[in-house]
């Protein structure tokens, strides 16, 4: 299963790497499966803080879409927006893997809360998962940016040799590798991080 996070200069819980994705607050002892009503209480207002696009304070949740059209959208409108270095990363799950995560729409159905009208589209195809999502699971992620190539000047860092899946210069598709510090010439690339 896939998930696609989208991230950019001014995201809490960017990519680390080595780590992966880490909430804001870690110290949080939410659970998406609350056993009492003071814990549904306590998750129902951390999902609410986190829903809201006004909210500073960091919550245990990271969100991810389910929809890759929808995170690529939204990675676009933040590169309208004028943010800087937009990543759009891809997330893979086993059915069997133990990280603790639900759709918006799951847990609104469970504790009947409301979404806000400005965070009810994003919601549909919304994910949360609690405090981190560990690097192994991460398989790659897009840079976005504007005709301009601004964002892509700093590249991503790793040690290792990034690979470029996919690169689209004039509307075409090519595969090619390139060491990390080379600087591609499309607004667009698939790098896969080892």
């Amino acid at each position: 299963m896939f998930f696609y996070r989208v991230t950019d200069k001014d995201s809490v819980a960017a990519f680390e790497p080595g780590q992966g994705f880490i909430a804001g607050n870690t110290s949080s002892r939410v659970t998406l499966d609350p056993l009492i009503q003071d814990d549904a209480i306590e998750l129902v207002e951390y999902i609410q803080r986190h829903l809201n696009w006004k909210n500073r304070y960091p919550t245990p949740f990271i969100s991810a879409y389910l929809d890759f059209d929808t995170a690529k959208t939204e990675a676009l409108r933040r590169v309208n927006d004028g943010k800087k270095s937009v990543v759009l990363w891809k997330i893979c799950l086993d059915e069997d893997d133990d990280l603790e995560w639900a759709t918006i729409y799951d847990l609104k159905r469970e504790l009947g809360f409301w979404i806000q009208d400005n965070a009810f589209h994003n919601a549909k195809y919304e994910a949360l998962f609690v405090r981190k999502i560990p690097r192994d699971y991460v398989v790659g992620g897009e840079r976005y940016t504007n005709r301009q190539g601004n964002g892509f000047r700093t590249g991503l860092e790793f040690k290792s040799k990034a690979i470029i899946v996919m690169a689209v210069e004039k509307k075409q598709k090519k595969e090619r590798k390139m060491e990390v510090g080379d600087k591609p010439s499309s607004t667009l690339g698939f790098i896969f991080v080892a």
